[in-house]
């Protein structure tokens, strides 16, 4: 039995724990909100408003192009499906009993789209 692991594997290994660790953060921030919303200023507290529809604009896109980017689009894509879709959900909660709108929360769910694009491409023309 070889022990030692491919290029293939470490890489999947590396993306995987990546995955892992945004989801890890994201949980973290999303149970302890309303802890660190009594010690935070207002511009922290912004951020820690609008960073669960970031971090769900950035892992969405790369989510919907892992499986979407054997096609021609597929980037374009996976950036409007994952958009489209915070954008609705945003405009009228599907899976959260919070009913209020926020245009920042549509701002920066298309810009975590936007930067996870930026990525895939520096990463694909590097």
């Amino acid at each position: 039995m070889n022990d030692n692991l491919s290029k293939k594997d470490i890489g999947i290994l590396k993306e995987s724990l990546g995955n892992i660790l945004i989801i890890i953060i994201y949980l973290f921030i999303l149970l302890n909100r309303p802890t660190f919303k009594k010690y935070s200023s207002d511009i922290i507290d912004f951020f820690l408003n609008t960073l669960p529809n970031f971090s769900a604009g950035l892992v969405g896109t790369f989510m919907f192009y892992k499986y979407l980017k054997q096609y021609k689009n597929g980037l374009f894509f996976s950036i409007m499906i994952s958009g489209i879709w915070l954008t609705i959900e945003e405009c009228y909660p599907v899976f959260s009993h919070n009913l209020y709108f926020d245009y920042w929360d549509i701002f920066m769910s298309w810009f975590g789209c936007g930067l996870s694009a930026s990525f895939i491409l520096f990463r694909r023309f590097k």
